[in-house]
């Protein structure tokens, strides 16, 4: 699917090397997510939960509302991702 070699895989769960653009592109084709999905930069569950639950408008003081809870929760699933990380480590 992808053709990376099971080493090449190792040394990116070890943090040696990172992939190419290419196999980025090819990782997140094979696993049906955006590129900023799968280096963290984006969170689609949050993304989708905060568009569902709220209508955002125009009104600019409801968008800061919005916008200040979904950095809220980013922040906290980045440190549940930092624990998560150390965790397994």
């Amino acid at each position: 699917m992808v053709n990376v070699p099971r080493s090449a895989i190792a040394n990116y769960e070890r943090g040696a090397y990172r992939p190419s653009l290419d196999v980025l592109v090819r990782l997140a084709d094979c696993l049906g997510v955006s590129l900023d999905y799968l280096v963290g930069r984006e969170d689609a569950i949050v993304a989708a939960e905060a568009t569902a639950r709220y209508n955002v408008g125009p009104d600019p003081e409801h968008v800061a509302e919005v916008l200040a809870e979904m950095e809220t929760l980013l922040k906290r699933l980045e440190n549940l991702r930092s624990k998560l990380l150390r965790m397994l480590r």
